[in-house]
């Protein structure tokens, strides 16, 4: 099996430890993640990369882009394999099973 990467860009990455209110939408998307990753093992890796962290923002022309051109808005933005899979919206675990089949 092809080994796929995905590079997720989000507004905040979720801490357990920092107190805040959990993010629905967040969570959800951490979730679909950690469940991919549980299915495939090691034909899937992956890295969450939150505004704080902006030199990963810097570093990825396309997504640079897209936060200039379209703003905080655009987030999450989920790469699979170097190109865009989705934006501004969370991801099915189904629907990125079936994009790296």
């Amino acid at each position: 099996m092809k080994r796929h990467e995905l590079e997720v860009f989000v507004s905040k990455v979720p801490c357990p430890c920092c107190g805040d209110a959990p993010d629905p939408e967040m969570e959800k998307l951490m979730s679909a993640l950690q469940h991919v990753k549980e299915r495939l093992g090691d034909a899937m890796v992956y890295k969450v990369h939150g505004l704080n962290n902006l030199s990963a923002f810097r570093e990825n022309a396309e997504m640079s882009a897209i936060l200039r051109n379209e703003g905080h808005s655009a987030l999450p933005v989920v790469f699979l394999d170097g190109k865009v899979f989705s934006k501004a919206t969370s991801i099915e675990v189904e629907q990125l099973l079936a994009a790296m089949e």
